[in-house]
């Protein structure tokens, strides 16, 4: 089951963060060997993507770290002043490549990605 993080985000801040992802009893998910995807949209039924969260599993030099369960999403203002103002949803997603496709794909994380609009430039 994916856990549940509600995003807001003022257009032209940076987003930096570090999201925790923990299976039904509460344990960290282990990601050694996933790679991680995500994205915001103004809906789920949506085709277009309002922002590539670019996620990135939080890994240190001895591995242990991939235990934790740790995804970090860090996206700089430049990119986030161009976001509408909105109340759409994202997912972030692990996943494994076989054969250059897509292979054991699971839900991590999901929620709002709220934008609100931007007073100071």
């Amino acid at each position: 089951m994916a856990t549940t993080y509600n995003i807001e985000l003022s257009q032209g801040n940076t987003l930096d963060l570090r999201l925790s992802v923990k299976d039904s009893d509460e344990v960290a998910i282990n990601l050694s060997g996933y790679y991680v995807r995500g994205y915001a949209r103004h809906r789920y039924s949506s085709t277009g993507i309002l922002l590539d969260l670019n996620p990135v599993v939080v890994s240190g030099v001895s591995g242990e770290l991939f235990a934790s369960g740790l995804v970090d999403v860090i996206v700089r203002p430049l990119i986030t002043a161009g976001i509408p103002v909105c109340q759409g949803v994202y997912d972030i997603e692990k996943y494994t490549l076989s054969g250059g496709l897509d292979y054991d794909v699971e839900k991590l994380i999901h929620g709002y990605f709220n934008v609100s609009p931007e007073v100071t430039s």
